[in-house]
């Protein structure tokens, strides 16, 4: 997949300089859940005076956003939200909230085919690293289709937002003979994505016979919506542990020369399945891998850091506390460098603007004194 290049240089702005690119009638897109932007959202605020008829989209927002409390009547800001966080029931009992029901997978799509070129959009990402890159974390979703449709696209950094390989980047490191054809599964019609897929499927059982000991339902999950014979929450667990667990392993075993073509099968889904003896032997690299730790780090394999990761969540929704998922890598020293973006199949010139640290309180602090100092960004 091609990536966008701006015709112009990406430049660092202020949050205040950020936000002063909205005009009434704008429609804005702040991603979702992690990726929602903190700096620019109060810097934003302080302009709800000179501002009507904004549109903004989002999703499961984690936390009060200072633009809803800054306008109680839903005079200058419209906040449409893709799925309902329990502050965006309340806000939408106060009648400055609505829903728009997605079938979640599609998403992505709704952008790309349906949706006009989006004014602004506005993500919290991590640093760009040494190449480049930023990296949207563990909010990852239907980001790429909100880039492709901006015409204008401001990144708010933050060290606080994790680092998320993806089986993507990963891949570059694919040394093997199996070519690397992008994700695609149900059914997984290539060597790789059918070694991915099981790995997927191990971990996600491991984890389902964990939240089950526990007391909890495998199958009601936050993330995941209910779907029939779906262990939705064990989904949502999974996903922190895609790339460090599962994907690593993959990747480890096919650049060892561990499986070939020979190993597969087809199946009766247009898909391929391990065979009976290869399938033997994936397990057992599987369960050397579980119970070994990555070189450099002190754990005792994978299997006590699954129990944490289940145990802390566990207690977090009984004692109403906050979570915190596993972290494979922690966080880095701040570094930036300029990204490129690259215009959209109708053209639209897409200039990238990077919020810089704000020393000085805002006047949107003023306004909604309860959010504190905003947080520094790179």
């Amino acid at each position: 997949m091609p990536i966008r290049t701006a015709s112009a240089p990406a430049k660092k702005i202020s949050a205040a300089e950020a936000a002063s690119l909205v005009q009434s009638g704008f429609w804005l897109d702040y991603g979702g859940c992690l990726a929602q932007p903190d700096v620019f959202d109060l810097a934003l605020a302080a302009r709800v005076e000179e501002l009507s008829n904004v549109g903004i989209r989002s999703s499961l927002a984690a936390k009060p956003r200072a633009v809803l409390e800054c306008d109680p009547e839903g005079e200058h800001f419209q906040w449409h939200s893709w799925h309902f966080s329990a502050y965006e029931r309340a806000k939408s009992d106060a009648g400055i909230c609505y829903h728009m029901p997605p079938n979640l997978g599609e998403i992505d799509d709704y952008y790309r085919r349906f949706i006009e070129p989006i004014d602004i959009v506005v993500l919290k990402v991590r640093p760009a690293d040494a190449n480049g890159y930023f990296s949207f974390g563990a909010m990852n979703g239907w980001m790429r289709a909100l880039v492709e449709r901006a015409k204008t696209l401001i990144v708010e950094t933050s060290t606080a937002v994790p680092f998320v390989y993806g089986v993507g980047i990963l891949m570059r490191r694919n040394k093997s003979a199996f070519a690397w054809p992008g994700r695609q599964k149900h059914p997984a019609t290539d060597p790789l994505n059918a070694l991915l897929s099981f790995a997927y499927t191990l971990v996600g059982n491991e984890l389902a016979g964990l939240v089950e000991g526990l007391g909890l339902d495998s199958y009601i999950g936050s993330l995941h919506q209910v779907d029939y014979g779906r262990r939705s929450l064990a989904l949502d667990l999974v996903e922190p542990f895609r790339a460090p667990l599962a994907d690593r392993f993959v990747l480890t075993l096919i650049n060892r020369r561990q499986f070939s073509e020979a190993d597969f099968e087809p199946n009766d889904k247009d898909g391929l399945y391990l065979r009976p003896e290869s399938c033997k032997r994936f397990l057992g690299e599987y369960e050397y891998w579980m119970l070994h730790a990555p070189i450099g780090k002190d754990m005792n394999g994978f299997r006590p850091v699954l129990r944490a990761t289940v145990e802390g969540y566990a207690a977090a929704l009984r004692n109403n506390t906050a979570f915190q998922p596993w972290l494979y890598r922690q966080p880095e020293p701040d570094t930036l460098d300029a990204a490129r973006m690259q215009p959209p199949p109708n053209d639209v010139k897409v200039p990238l603007a990077t919020a810089e640290p704000v020393a000085e309180p805002s006047a949107a602090q003023q306004i909604a004194p309860e959010y504190g100092k905003p947080e520094e960004l790179a």
